[in-house]
């Protein structure tokens, strides 16, 4: 069956006419499986969670990237924090990284003790997909905005119960 994809990309769109080979499905991901016109399946690479993540100052930064219907598992894949790869090696410590490989790939890159500093744009890029990407907050003792009430007053008593609660205490105690 041929379908018609868009895609916008960087503010531009892009169609694409290709041939499902696999299921259909609704809500945010359209179509999940995905063949080229030639019937040789595209990778899908994801970032588990997203499109953002919000973590508690202090906990562990735990994210999970799948690549799947590739012919192949990735050679490799490379997480990126804003742009910059990350260095499992560096001064920071507590970084590594969990890959395993097989039908479905999937890549765990853990952040222990997460910091301010470690809010931002993540990435995984496997050899032979394309990336996918997730922000991260690190909250420090805050509220993530989905969460917060917009600058709404909390309900209000009213009157009326006010004075039965007063008039009730003023009974109680005289």
């Amino acid at each position: 069956m041929k379908v018609l994809i868009i895609k916008v990309f960087n503010g531009r769109t892009i169609l694409e006419k290709r041939t499902v080979c696999g299921e259909i499905k609704g809500g945010r991901k359209i179509l999940d499986k995905i063949c080229t016109t030639k019937g040789h399946m595209e990778p899908v690479t994801e970032v588990v969670g997203g499109p953002e993540l919000y973590i508690d100052r202090g906990s562990t930064i735990n994210l999970t990237c799948t690549v799947k219907y590739s012919p192949e598992p990735p050679s490799y894949i490379i997480w990126n924090h804003n742009n910059a790869i990350i260095s499992y090696n560096s001064p920071r410590g507590g970084v590594s990284v969990l890959t395993e490989k097989g039908e479905t790939t999937t890549s765990y890159l853990l952040i222990q003790q997460a910091k301010p500093s470690d809010s931002g744009r993540y990435s995984c890029s496997p050899s032979n997909a394309a990336p996918h990407s997730i922000i991260v907050h690190v909250l420090q003792g805050e509220l993530p905005a989905a969460m917060q009430t917009g600058g709404q007053m909390p309900q209000q008593i009213p009157l009326s119960f006010c004075l039965l609660v007063s008039v009730i205490l003023t009974y109680v105690t005289s």
